[in-house]
């Protein structure tokens, strides 16, 4: 049986218990979505925090911290198949951009303790 790690975007690993939150997301978790593929959405969070990123139920997301329809502002990318992603939200900055590879996608953007 093989470990299951969650990457940060340092490429460090996640904080332990990070795969907690999947169980049961946090009160304060948001629910991205995304109707049409590759449309840039955004979504509104606190300079500084970290967050799980993980897809719920179709597509990948691909975020950044500006137009992530745009290839080279894809900084974090979140699978379906994969547990999620750790994003660190810089400061200065309160909105994550996401897009979606497919219509209807979803995800859970989580906030970490």
């Amino acid at each position: 049986m093989s470990d299951v790690f969650i990457s940060t975007n340092g490429d460090q690993r996640a904080i332990p218990g990070a795969l907690d939150y999947l169980k049961d997301p946090d009160r304060d978790s948001q629910l991205l979505t995304n109707a049409a593929a590759d449309t840039d959405t955004t979504a509104t969070v606190i300079a500084g925090k970290r967050y799980l990123l993980t897809c719920k139920a179709v597509g990948n997301f691909y975020a950044g911290l500006a137009d992530a329809t745009v290839a080279a502002n894809v900084q974090w990318v979140a699978q379906l198949s994969q547990p999620g992603v750790v994003v660190t939200i810089p400061l200065g900055y309160t909105a994550l951009h996401f897009a979606t590879s497919v219509n209807n996608g979803l995800a859970y953007l989580i906030p970490l303790k």
